[in-house]
C-alpha cells in the first residue's frame, strides 16, 4: 500500500519503482488517480486492471480510457452500493467499464477472473 500526501503526485519510474513528486500547482485533484492509472497503463499495457470505487468528482475517468486503450480491464462499483457515486458514474460515462457491481461482488468476480485466466 502506498499513501500519497495531498501535495504529492505518485509517479512510476522507468525501472518500475514508485516515486513521490511535487504536485503541479494547477492540479485539480491531488493526489490524482488519473495520472497513476495513465502511468500504469503505459508501463504494463494489457496486464492492467482498474476498479473505480465510491468517490467524488471525475478523477479516474481519463485513467479508465488509458487503461482500456492499453488493452486492460476497467470495472466500477455500482451506484446503488456507493456512498458517493460520481467517480464510478463518470468512469461508466467513458464506456470503458465492462463490469459494475457491489464491492463484495467485484471481489468475487476478481477471484473468478484470475482463477479462469
Amino acid at each position: 500500500m502506498v499513501l500519497v500526501p495531498a501535495d504529492r503526485r505518485l509517479q512510476l519510474t522507468d525501472d518500475g519503482y514508485v516515486a513521490l513528486r511535487e504536485a503541479p500547482a494547477d492540479a485539480v485533484y491531488t493526489p490524482c488517480i488519473d495520472h497513476v492509472m495513465q502511468a500504469v497503463a503505459a508501463s504494463h499495457g494489457v496486464g492492467v486492471g482498474a476498479i473505480i470505487f465510491s468517490g467524488m468528482g471525475d478523477d479516474g475517468a481519463e485513467g479508465c480510457v488509458a487503461v482500456a486503450r492499453a488493452g486492460g480491464v476497467v470495472w466500477a462499483q455500482d451506484t446503488e452500493s456507493c456512498v458517493i457515486s460520481s467517480m464510478p458514474d463518470q468512469a461508466r460515462k467513458t464506456h470503458t467499464v465492462t463490469y459494475s457491481a457491489s464491492p463484495r461482488d467485484i471481489a468475487e468476480h476478481l477471484l473468478a477472473f484470475y482463477r479462469d485466466a
